[in-house]
């Protein structure tokens, strides 16, 4: 799923693509999800430094 997205955003100039799935390899879910899908407080703050990174204000 990851690389159709990608390929999605490398046809249109206007989508930045920025995987955030590696974030949480590894890491206990339980720190940084509020159930198996969606991020707490802390999983959210890790994809938007993330999502920061990406972009040069």
């Amino acid at each position: 799923m990851e690389q159709f997205h990608k390929k999605k955003a490398a046809e249109d100039k206007n989508i930045t693509y920025i995987s955030t799935n590696e974030l949480f390899k590894g890491k206990n879910k339980k720190q940084y999800f509020a159930d198996s899908l969606h991020p707490n407080g802390k999983g959210y703050e890790m994809i938007a430094d993330r999502i920061m990174e990406g972009f040069s204000f």
